[in-house]
């Protein structure tokens, strides 16, 4: 079976029309991810993109070695180096 992203809609039905009944529901459930995402695209006011995710993990990573981890290591250094 063949990649359907780069196909139209069309091409899509027609390869349906001569395909066997277990490829049909393959090209079936395309077309109908292809309307839903249509009737639902994303929405910035509501949703958050992945990129966002991401970028946002990436700082509370940040801050949390910043602010839990330095103090901590920073803490033990200082109770080692001033022990007698």
């Amino acid at each position: 079976m063949k990649d359907l992203t780069g196909l139209l809609d069309v091409q899509i039905e027609g390869l349906m029309k001569s395909a066997k009944a277990n490829d049909k529901s393959t090209y079936e459930d395309e077309l109908r991810n292809r309307q839903l995402s249509r009737t639902l695209p994303f929405d910035a006011r509501n949703e958050v993109s992945a990129d966002a995710r991401h970028i946002a993990g990436h700082i509370v990573t940040h801050l949390w070695i910043i602010g839990v981890v330095v103090p901590v290591v920073a803490g033990l250094l200082f109770v080692l180096f001033t022990m007698k």
